[in-house]
């Protein structure tokens, strides 16, 4: 005699927003099944992983965006903000582990903030709530920020220098 299966039990076990594609994953991690052929779809023309995407797209595409190309302009813009602020950080010595541990900020670093959160606003590729989640600041704080340093940086030559030695070894 065949027993009853819970559906609400089980999916219950599956944590997530979709229980049924959490207990889908889990069931193919199991089984070391392939995913499903469109679960790799990426931006609606290119089938395989984010590594694989990243392979074709810096083969084969144009650097620059299209207006009569979104697809194109959405690939170009698919790039990681964090990986663009540790590179940037990176290039002016900055350790940002300072603006997470603190909530006070030396002015030396602030400016430093500054001058990185400028940087990925200018990129044109981050909304700037994606930017202030990266600094831990709200959509408006980064807009405020980022004009003040737009008019610092003609009155300050070290933000000046350090904005232009980001934007000379990132291209982005």
């Amino acid at each position: 005699m065949r027993g009853n299966v819970d559906k609400d039990l089980i999916l219950s076990q599956c944590h997530g927003e979709d229980s049924y594609k959490a207990y889908r994953e889990k069931v193919q991690k199991y089984s070391e099944e392939e995913s499903k052929v469109f679960e790799n779809l990426r931006h609606g023309i290119i089938f395989g992983t984010k590594r694989y995407l990243n392979k074709i797209t810096a083969k084969h595409l144009k650097k620059e965006s299209d207006a009569e190309l979104p697809q194109l302009n959405r690939i170009i813009k698919d790039k990681d903000p964090a990986k663009l602020l540790k590179s940037a950080a990176k290039v002016i010595n900055f350790n940002l582990t300072k603006l997470s541990q603190s909530d006070r900020i030396l002015k030396k670093d602030l400016q430093d903030r500054d001058v990185l959160l400028y940087f990925l606003r200018g990129t044109g590729l981050y909304t700037n709530k994606q930017i202030g989640e990266l600094f831990g600041l709200t959509y408006s704080a980064v807009s405020r920020r980022a004009n003040i340093v737009k008019s610092e940086i003609s009155k300050q030559s070290e933000m000046r220098q350090k904005y232009s030695l980001i934007k000379s070894m990132i291209k982005v």
